[in-house]
Order: structure tokens, then sequence, then C-alpha cells
């Protein structure tokens, strides 16, 4: 585990001042009980030497929280409203996020089930409850318990994903995440990436006005025309569409099978090697490097980090 002080003595450096301490709003840090009805004292040592806190529970009705999920939510409220307690004691007005990381328990593996429908329907309580105490919400989402990107993998991440940006979650982690979140896919990223534009398109929703009810354009087609050469056409077909890349196959069957029969893994696989080749991250001011490599190089001295 990465320490609160570990934490704080990064983002300073990051910040070009290495005396800083976490400022809010550069990083919080989980509060996440790991038994029915218990705080983590290292979580909590931990969480109070940050501005900004995520209280939250790493729910897992069967386990560690009642089987049903009505019963699990009032558990995980329970326990975010005393680690509240606990951080505005120590620091009042410190920024809170609601949240915490949905898994349920199967029974016949003994595994967590971040992948699990009944998971998504607990990370839309964790959106209702944030909304009702006025707070952001936080979660893992969109991440599979299948060990390679197949047809699982698409499912949970999907559906996952979709549920949370309908129920309104402000902060969703785990889009390529496999093997419950124990591995991380660039490739399973790059398609999630697709999911998460989708789903952004999604919650827009459908405009309704003048303009967009389009009886002009109507007018204009006429009976038996198109609207391909139509200034409204050229004014919204790219706000209204949501245009992936080119992980997401579109293209006709001639031509898929012309450039090879490529599956979406095997187009994630070069989207992946195309920008690992081709983009040119900007370089930190080289003070800064120094200073994140003392620290990294402290963590690992104590053992916090593993060369």
């Amino acid at each position: 585990m990465i320490r609160a002080f570990d934490r704080s003595n990064l983002a300073g450096a990051f910040l070009h001042d290495p005396a800083a301490a976490m400022p809010a709003n550069i990083a919080e840090s989980p509060d996440f009980p790991v038994a029915a009805s218990h705080h983590n004292y290292a979580l909590i040592s931990d969480f109070l030497n940050h501005e900004a806190t995520n209280l939250g529970d790493i729910v897992s009705p069967s386990y560690t929280e009642p089987a049903t999920i009505a019963g699990s939510l009032v558990q995980l409220n329970s326990e975010f409203l005393s680690g509240l307690v606990i951080s505005q004691l120590t620091r009042a007005g410190a920024p809170v996020i609601y949240g915490g990381v949905a898994a349920t328990f199967d029974m016949r593996y003994c595994t967590a089930r971040s992948g699990a429908i009944e998971s998504m329907m607990l990370v839309s309580g964790y959106a209702q409850m944030g909304r009702y105490y006025g707070l952001p919400t936080s979660t893992y989402s969109g991440d599979t318990d299948a060990k390679t990107i197949d047809a699982q993998a698409g499912l949970e991440a999907g559906v996952g994903i979709i549920l949370a940006t309908l129920s309104g979650v402000n902060i969703v982690s785990g889009p390529g995440g496999i093997n419950f979140l124990n591995m991380q896919s660039l490739e399973k990223l790059v398609i999630d990436d697709a999911i998460c534009g989708m789903a952004r398109r999604l919650r827009r929703g459908v405009v309704v006005n003048e303009d967009t009810i389009a009886l002009d354009a109507i007018k204009k087609a006429g009976p038996g025309g198109q609207f391909l050469n139509l200034k409204h056409t050229l004014d919204w077909a790219l706000k209204e569409q949501f245009m992936p890349s080119s992980v997401i196959d579109r293209q006709s069957l001639d031509v898929w099978k012309a450039k090879g029969s490529k599956d979406s893994v095997s187009n994630a696989a070069e989207f992946v090697e195309k920008l690992l080749r081709e983009h040119k991250p900007k370089r930190l001011p080289l003070d800064i490097e120094k200073r994140l490599d003392a620290g990294v190089e402290e963590m690992t001295r104590s053992g916090v980090l593993i060369a």
C-alpha cells in the first residue's frame, strides 16, 4: 500500500514544490472497509493525512454484507457515515467522495464478481445515495471478471459503463481492467474508450428543437430524395453521431475481408502499437523528474514498492 506521506511527497514534487503537503483536489485517499462494519486502521490513518477522502466500501454481498442488494446498501451507508464522522472530526469541511467497490461474492468459486449485474446495480445505488447527500460519487465499473478480451469482457464492460453513466456516477475507474481488476489490458482499455464514448453520447440524449426536428430539411429532400447534399446534414451529422476510433469496425463485409478480416481485439492491438510508437509525451522538467525518481527510490527502499 502506498502511504499518505508517499503520495503527498510525489504530489509535492509534481507541483514544483518539494515541501508541499497534499493540497485539496490533487489526490484523494480511499477508506474501504474490508470486513463487516469495521474500518481498517491502516486505511483510516492514511486518509486522515489527506485533504480529500473517498469514503466507501468494498461491498461483497453474502460475504462482508447481507445477501440482498438493499441490505448491502444499508451497511455501506452506515460505514460511510461513520467514516464521515471520523473525517470531519479530524478536519472539518474536508471534501468527501461517496462510493466504493461493488463485487458480489460467488460462493461456487469463492471469487468477488465485479462484472455481475448485481454489482452494477449496487453502483447505481451508490449514485443515488451520493446525490441524496449532495456528494460526488466514485466507483469501479467497466472492468470484467474475464481473463482475456472476449465476449464476456465486452458484455460486462459495456453494461457496467452504460449503467454507471446513466446513474450519474462522477468518477468511474475500471476501464481496461480484467480478471477481477487484478490485471490491466491496454487493448481492452482502447476498446473501453469506445464504450465510454458511446455512453457519453447516450447520456447527452436526444436534443429536440426547431432545428433538430428538421422539418425544413425533410421538405427540401422531398419524396424520393436524399439528405447527403443538404446543409442541415453538414451541420448536424458529426454533432449527432459519435464516431469511434478504428478499433470499432463499421466497414462493409467486402472491405473488411480485403483488409484481413480482423476482429476488435486485433484492431485494438494495432491501435495500441501505433499509439505507443507514435505518441510523443511532453517531458516533465528535469527537476521534477529527479524529485519523482527520488521519491520512488525511497518508497522502494522502505518496501512500499517492489522494484
